[in-house]
């Protein structure tokens, strides 16, 4: 009997208990590796004061979602960060973490001359189908120029 993987490999369960002999879970031999991912959640908020202005011009929501939970709201660059000149509140939106990833990614972008949420068609199909077309409450420091220079891919 074999266990299918997906239509192009197949692996028997045999040969899958063998590959796995001596991997064993053992609760006692586990480092603790979210001091790495709470490093990483850091690095990724970027500078204190420049979330903290983006909280205050947001009124502390996600500018598409609307989310209030401030623990998962990220200082997000419009155009990447190249030092402490990128990190103007005018280069700057408040995102909740999944939305700043497909932000950052490319697979969304906000239309400065509409106001509009836009997603790759790469998304169409997903669960963010719901913001495409959303338009948003931009505040006027928001640098229009840095939002045309987005695409999606």
């Amino acid at each position: 009997m074999s266990l299918s993987i997906n239509s192009s490999h197949k692996l028997g369960l045999g040969n899958y208990i063998k590959q796995t002999e001596g991997n064993e879970f053992d609760p006692t031999d586990i480092v603790d590796a979210r001091k790495k991912v709470a490093q990483q959640i850091n690095a990724r908020r970027g500078q204190k004061k420049f979330r903290k202005e983006l909280l205050e011009i947001f009124g502390g929501r996600c500018l598409i979602t609307s989310c209030d939970a401030v623990d998962v709201l990220e200082a997000c660059h419009i155009v990447q960060y190249k030092g402490d000149k990128t990190n103007n509140p005018a280069n700057g939106l408040l995102l909740r973490s999944d939305i700043h990833t497909l932000f950052d990614l490319g697979l969304l972008l906000i239309d400065s001359h509409t106001s509009k949420v836009r997603l790759s068609s790469k998304l169409l199909n997903t669960q963010y189908v719901q913001y495409d077309g959303r338009k948003v409450e931009l505040p006027s420091v928001i640098s229009t120029a840095a939002l045309d220079m987005r695409e999606l891919v």
